[in-house]
C-alpha cells in the first residue's frame, strides 16, 4: 500500500468484514424499495429512486460470494461513486467508519483469499480480525 492512513466505511457481507474508502461513499441508507429489472445479471437487484435519482442496485454479497442477500433490519445501501457513476450497493450491515493506520495495511499480492483478487485493494490486520479492502471502482466496472 502507499504508506498513508486510510479512512474507510466498514461493513459485513456473509459474516466477513469488508471496507471501502470513505471518499467514495456518498450516503448510507436503509434499503429502499427496489424495482426488479428483467434479464439482468444475477447480482443486479434492480433500480431504486434516491431523492429523485434513479440508481442501479447491486447485491454485493451475490457479486463477491455468489450468495443472495436476505434483506433484514440491519441491511444497508451504500451509495457510492465509482467510475464517474453512482450506484447503490446492498450490504448485510454497516459496522463503523474508521481510520486504518498505514502499518496495518497489506497489499493483495501478499495474501491469498477466496474472492477474486482483481477486486481487492488489500487487507487490514486489526487486533482480532482481518478486514478486506475492496477496490470499488473495479467492483463496479461490471456495467
Amino acid at each position: 500500500m502507499d504508506g498513508t492512513d486510510l479512512q474507510v466505511v466498514q461493513f459485513i457481507i456473509g459474516g466477513e468484514e469488508y471496507a471501502i474508502s470513505i471518499s467514495q461513499v456518498q450516503e448510507i441508507l436503509r434499503v429502499p424499495q427496489i424495482t426488479d429489472l428483467p434479464r439482468t445479471e444475477s447480482f443486479v437487484m434492480g433500480l431504486t429512486n434516491i431523492r429523485g435519482t434513479v440508481l442501479s442496485v447491486m447485491d454485493l454479497k451475490r457479486f463477491l460470494l455468489n450468495q443472495s442477500s436476505e434483506l433484514t433490519e440491519n441491511s444497508r445501501i451504500l451509495v457510492v461513486e465509482a467510475n464517474q457513476q453512482k450506484i447503490a450497493l446492498v450490504v448485510d450491515e454497516v459496522t463503523e467508519v474508521l481510520t486504518l493506520p498505514a502499518e496495518v495495511l497489506v497489499s493483495p499480492e501478499q495474501i491469498a483469499v477466496a474472492i477474486n483478487q482483481d477486486f481487492l485493494m488489500g487487507v487490514a490486520r486489526l487486533a482480532e480480525k482481518i478486514v478486506i479492502l475492496l477496490d470499488i471502482d473495479r467492483v463496479c466496472s461490471f456495467s
